[in-house]
């Protein structure tokens, strides 16, 4: 499914993104150039979405100490 059809970004590139450490919603933004004038910016809230939604499955899988 694609998370932006301007960019032609699928979701699960945003979440891969993601979970190798670019963790903001800003971040995502600057890697695949959302914030570019050519992206149409409907995808915002689903990006914010995602990055929680991996803070959420990593925190699971980290050990506690």
């Amino acid at each position: 499914m694609f998370l932006c059809v301007c960019k032609a970004v699928r979701v699960s590139e945003a979440v891969d993104t993601a979970r190798a450490g670019f963790d903001s919603p800003e971040s995502i933004k600057q890697v695949f150039g959302f914030d570019d004038d050519d992206c149409c910016g409907r995808c915002a809230g689903n990006i914010e979405a995602i990055v929680d939604l991996v803070r959420v499955q990593l925190a699971r899988v980290e050990p506690t100490p």
